[in-house]
């Protein structure tokens, strides 16, 4: 019987580096194309497989940002072509919302690729804190995958010496020209004192290429019922490079007629918006509409439906957001109508009005 550790791969495929597209004395960002609406699917070779996917979810010059989706978890990865290398340089993790986070300031996760890609070039993935060692240990090599036969690169990680290990954990990685990671291959265990072999192997193929793809998400829409506050769900489709302000905007658009009881402005728009990611419990988003959306909410003259109303809409752009806290302005002043008058950077929790 083959086991699958998920809990530790889960751990190991943070560092997993991205497609690649030459083998033998390319750089990397051959190895890297950064490719528009392409999902990738890996499964485990075991009884009881898992999978994980792989989207993009943004390019911006010399950064990307993917999203990897795990079962029912989410997290985001931001990567860049950086001093001959590639480099894992933040990670925002519980992340369902779309929010471009490639100018945020750099936290270094760690090395994952290193020039020139060749046999014997090796690197730490952090210099001098004693991180794996990674290490390029074979090239034009053949591997077949449920997603098809590649020439890949091997790329081998080791684990820094531990006590009661004969052969400390370690990790192979394998990437092909023009798609990336198809296996990888890993002993989370390592070989303890008196045994012969680790205690269990973990492999990871490439099942599934799709091409001119988006990512799917179930969204929650709320709006008034009479006086009282219900929902709906929509499934949105994101592709790489994608506005979220028009997208959220249309969506909101759609509950206007239970919102507002009358058609949106059609130049009402999101001017900006700043999501601020703490701990959870404390994460939360300013979001600055033009005054054209002020206009509609002006024409609410009952001041308990305006309530209401701002209300759904708070709620609305925390789902959106996956934030706890939302706060309002219009073009860059704090939301002010009949009933509601914001103060600076106050936030309205999600949940409000709905008790």
């Amino acid at each position: 019987m083959k086991k699958c550790i998920t809990i530790v791969f889960l751990i190991s495929i943070f560092l997993i580096a991205l497609p690649m597209t030459a083998c033998g004395g390319s750089g990397v960002r051959e190895y890297f194309p950064f490719q528009e609406n392409v999902l990738l699917t890996y499964a485990s070779q075991c009884d009881e497989p898992f999978y994980y996917h792989v989207f993009i979810d943004y390019i911006r010059d010399t950064r990307i940002q993917r999203r990897m989706i795990f079962r029912n978890i989410m997290w985001a990865e931001i990567l860049e072509v950086r001093d001959g290398g590639i480099v894992l340089v933040n990670m925002f993790d519980d992340f369902f919302e779309h929010v471009d986070m490639t100018a945020r300031p750099a936290q270094l996760y760690g090395r994952v690729l290193n020039e020139p890609i060749a046999v014997g070039t090796s690197w730490y993935e952090h210099p001098g804190d004693g991180s794996a060692r990674r290490k390029i240990t074979g090239t034009d090599i053949s591997i077949t995958t449920p997603a098809g036969t590649f020439t890949a690169i091997e790329v081998t990680i080791t684990q820094p010496a531990r006590d009661g290990f004969v052969v400390a954990p370690w990790l192979k990685e394998f990437y092909a020209p023009g798609v990336g990671l198809v296996k990888s291959i890993e002993s989370p265990s390592g070989v303890r004192e008196g045994q012969t072999e680790p205690e269990f192997i973990v492999t990871v193929l490439l099942t599934e290429i799709e091409r001119d793809v988006g990512f799917e998400r179930l969204v929650t829409i709320f709006y008034l019922d009479e006086q009282e506050q219900t929902f709906t769900q929509s499934i949105i489709t994101y592709q790489t490079n994608n506005d979220i302000r028009e997208i959220y905007m249309n969506l909101i658009r759609g509950a206007v007629e239970h919102l507002f009881g009358h058609t949106l402005n059609p130049l009402a728009a999101i001017n900006f918006y700043w999501q601020d990611r703490h701990e959870p419990g404390s994460r939360t988003v300013i979001v600055d509409f033009n005054s054209h959306f002020m206009d509609d909410f002006a024409l609410i003259t009952d001041p308990a439906r305006e309530i209401k109303a701002f209300y759904a809409l708070v709620n609305t752009l925390a789902e959106l957001f996956n934030v706890d806290g939302v706060h309002i302005s219009i073009d860059d002043i704090p939301f002010s109508g009949r009933s509601i008058q914001l103060r600076a950077r106050e936030f309205l929790p999600f949940g409000i009005g709905l008790e």
